[in-house]
């Protein structure tokens, strides 16, 4: 669909929430975070290399990783 002149968007990355090799769902930063009880930038720091690096030498349960799976623009 083409968009008018004037007329707004909003980019919208959507996350997917794995606990340990256990996928569990997908959504924004914003819904993960609800679901999870974190900040939005939480999951997106979940999504970062230096996270997964610390996760691999963690010595305790199943860590929380986020996937970045795309982003797109939603009209507002």
């Amino acid at each position: 669909m083409a968009r008018t002149h004037g007329s707004k968007s909003k980019k919208i990355t959507e996350y997917a929430i794995y606990i340990g090799d256990e996928f569990q769902f997908t959504g924004t930063a914003e819904e993960c975070a609800i679901k999870l009880n974190v900040k939005p930038e939480t999951v997106q720091w979940y999504a970062t290399e230096s996270h997964r690096k610390r996760m691999e030498n963690a010595k305790f349960g199943d860590p929380i990783v986020s996937v970045n799976i795309g982003r797109w623009e939603q009209d507002a």
